[in-house]
């Protein structure tokens, strides 16, 4: 069993290890043998000890006949200390003892002594081989300079001595300038003897060349003992194995490079190059890094580009594996520089209009709708902050390249930060256009290509009922096929139009109206709906409905809202506009006479109705009008709740009505015109030729015969 041996001195307690702190508290006095013992509750740190680590006990105060025992919660002894003393005592864990304390904990027991704190320090060697004499000084080769310098009083070194030959002088010894030997010790068996610096050992420890030398035996290992620490090796080209100190979170080590550039190798170390103790390539975990690491020409150490990042070198001892993470990209400006037909600006890295945008590693160019009339081919590369020399990637050393059809590209180029690849996207569809006899000479007009559906559409005004021919051209080429046509009347019950699949594509038009082609190019089916820009109403006395995609204005008609309701009367009032998508009640002035409804020159267009607190417009398919809507219909000049079990089919361009939904819904509501609304008799006789005349206390006009009352319903 390895323990410290009796010739090495303790330091005091007020010497400052580096280690991990198993326990540490106000004095406990361990009082005699069997009086109290005090279980170590840490096991995640005891867990981590390993074979060669040291337990070290800092003892406050003695007794005579003081003594620790080291034991496991099974109360299984593992260590008697006899010699004990006020101070710091290191015990080397064997392989044995390391296993116990890892599964099982650990007692500190023994009498007649106080002690503050328990720590676990970490072996990590300074110097591993075979050295062994059999007659005189033997000496190694010199030690690791920068590791001895970096030790401090309270540090511990430890010589593992494999064999005592035959002689009284068994010694181990350090060596300085090949001069004199600040540390030595005599040892009588085979053990891992154990030095605690002092500020004198570290005094003459540093700035020297170190041997280590051995007498009359075989030293097989030189040690030191600390806190778990880690380090980066390499940065900036400086391979000292301790420069770069790595800090601990939640297990994993790191190190961050500020604003990293150019070309970094490095590798991990415990401080030490002796092997098991660093660790290069083989511990690459490249699904975890942001960065893409390898080893440069199998020289053993990992390797990355940097371009100004903040760069963060990740470690996990216990995977045992090392990635990076890039902490500011968003500080980094990547931007396409390529051949004009594709960028605008031929290889121009300081055009911010094709900067990328960056979203989680990725940056990201696009460019929707370039219209390339002939085979055009294209380079291009990803630059870094506008400037060439910051860094350009493209496919290895060579541009990126890529040969684009005719027609219309969605584009979309990926520049992937962590491996620096440019991957490009390219989404085509063909220029469509409508060339027809609606156009003077067939002149084309183009289609507008939308990404939601990957459907061609363009809406036309066509001002005459008549019969048209039409073709389609793609890419600069007239199509002769026939098309799969699908006719949408569903817009107007009171006019049709129809289409005919021959050789030039008849359309044949009642109405003039806003016809909308919709062409689906996988399959080709064309859809035709229309909307007529102007339609009538058959002539009638009674109220009626309406709802237009478009400002409209009435010729020989009144349009009116409701803007009240009191018990089962609602108030109607003229607007001063027709506005496209909102309904209406309407009434002719002039019965005997059809309403015109007409689309405003100028005017706004809806694709949808809009609804307000009384009125819903029906446009495109009819809707069926059930007593679970709580709405109202037209009827006899009254609004007629539908009920029960009735329906209604209300057609589009017409509309239904609805009361607040707090407001108790009579079955019928009787409609009364505002008190300043324009009269159907006050309209007559401001258009035609008339007399007004009163009759048992009622206002009348004659005109040309007929006599009709105020709104407008003919009497007699």
């Amino acid at each position: 069993m390895k323990k410290l041996f009796s010739t090495i001195l303790f330091v005091a307690a007020a010497l400052m290890l580096h280690a991990e702190v198993v326990w540490n508290d106000e004095p406990h006095n361990v009082g005699s043998w069997n009086a109290k013992q005090l279980p170590i509750a840490n096991y995640a740190v005891l867990a981590k000890a390993n074979e060669g680590d040291i337990i070290a006990i800092t003892v406050s105060a003695v007794q005579t006949g003081a003594r620790i025992t080291l034991q496991n919660t099974a109360w299984q002894g593992m260590v008697d200390e006899y010699n004990v003393a006020v101070g710091v005592h290191p015990f080397v864990l064997t392989a044995a003892m390391a296993a116990e304390i890892n599964t099982n904990g650990l007692i500190i027991t023994g009498e007649n002594y106080s002690f503050t704190k328990v720590e676990l320090l970490y072996q990590t060697p300074l110097w591993v081989g075979t050295l062994d004499d059999t007659s005189s000084w033997t000496q190694s080769d010199a030690l690791n300079g920068e590791s001895l310098a970096a030790l401090s009083a309270g540090s511990i070194l430890g010589f593992e001595i494999a064999e005592i030959h035959e002689s009284e002088w068994h010694s181990y010894a350090l060596r300085a300038n090949y001069e004199t030997n600040p540390i030595e010790g005599w040892i009588s068996n085979t053990q891992t003897a154990l030095h605690i610096l002092s500020e004198a050992d570290v005094t003459n420890l540093q700035n020297k060349t170190i041997v280590l030398l051995a007498r009359y035996l075989k030293i097989t290992g030189f040690y030191t003992y600390s806190e778990h620490k880690y380090y980066v090796s390499g940065i900036n080209s400086n391979w000292s194995t301790i420069a770069y100190p790595m800090t601990e979170n939640e297990g994993v080590w790191s190190y961050t490079i500020p604003a990293a550039s150019g070309w970094n190798e490095f590798k991990i170390t415990r401080g030490t190059w002796e092997a098991g103790y660093n660790w290069g390539p083989s511990a690459i975990d490249n699904e975890a890094s942001e960065l893409a690491l390898d080893e440069y020409n199998n020289n053993g150490n990992i390797h990355f580009n940097a371009y100004g990042e903040d760069i963060t070198i990740c470690w996990n001892p216990a995977t045992a594996k090392v990635w990076v993470k890039v902490n500011n990209l968003d500080n980094l400006t990547a931007t396409l520089a390529g051949t004009d037909a594709l960028c605008g600006t031929g290889w121009d890295a300081t055009d911010v209009n094709n900067d990328m945008l960056l979203q989680d590693g990725v940056f990201t160019w696009t460019k929707n709708g370039l219209y390339l009339n002939a085979k055009t081919d294209v380079e291009y590369k990803a630059v870094i902050n506008h400037d060439w020399n910051s860094g350009a990637f493209g496919q290895g050393n060579d541009n990126c390249s890529y040969s684009f059809g005719v027609g219309y590209h969605d584009i979309s180029i990926t520049f992937t930060w962590k491996d620096k690849s440019l991957q490009i996207t390219d989404v085509t569809y063909p220029k469509m256009m409508l060339a027809g006899t609606f156009n003077p000479t067939w002149d084309g007009e183009e289609l507008v290509y939308s990404h939601d559906d990957n459907k061609y559409s363009i809406t036309k005004t066509i001002a005459n009922a008549g019969v048209y021919a039409f073709k389609l051209i793609e890419n600069a080429t007239w199509r002769t096929d026939q098309y799969s046509a699908q006719m949408d009347r569903t817009n107007c019950t009171d006019w049709s139009f129809s289409y005919s699949n021959d050789a030039n594509n008849t359309l044949l038009i009642d109405l003039p109206g806003d016809y909308t082609f919709t062409y689906t190019y996988e399959g080709k089916l064309l859809s035709i709906t229309g909307f007529p820009t102007s339609f009538s109403r058959p002539a009638s006395a009674n109220y009626g409905s309406l709802c237009v995609p478009f400002d409209a204005e009435l010729t020989n008609g009144r349009a009116f809202e409701i803007t009240s309701r009191e018990g089962d009367v609602v108030t109607i009032t003229e607007p001063e506009n027709i506005v496209a998508g909102h309904a209406y009640i309407i009434k002719a002035i002039d019965p005997a006479q059809p309403i015109l409804i007409s689309k405003k020159a100028e005017g706004d267009t809806v694709a949808a109705p809009i609804h307000d607190a009384y009125h819903y417009g029906v446009l495109g398919n009819t809707v069926t009008v059930t007593a679970s809507y709580e709405a109202y219909v037209l009827m006899d000049n009254e609004l007629r709740k539908v009920e029960d079990e009735g329906e209604v089919t209300v057609a589009s361009t017409k509309a239904y009505f609805k009361l607040p939904a707090s407001s108790l819904a009579p079955s019928a509501l009787r409609i009364v015109e505002a008190e300043n609304t324009s009269t159907a008799i006050e309209n007559i006789d401001a258009n035609q030729v008339a007399v007004k005349f009163v009759e048992n206390g009622k206002l009348y006009i004659l005109r040309e015969g007929v006599v009709y009352d105020v709104t407008g319903k003919v009497v007699r």
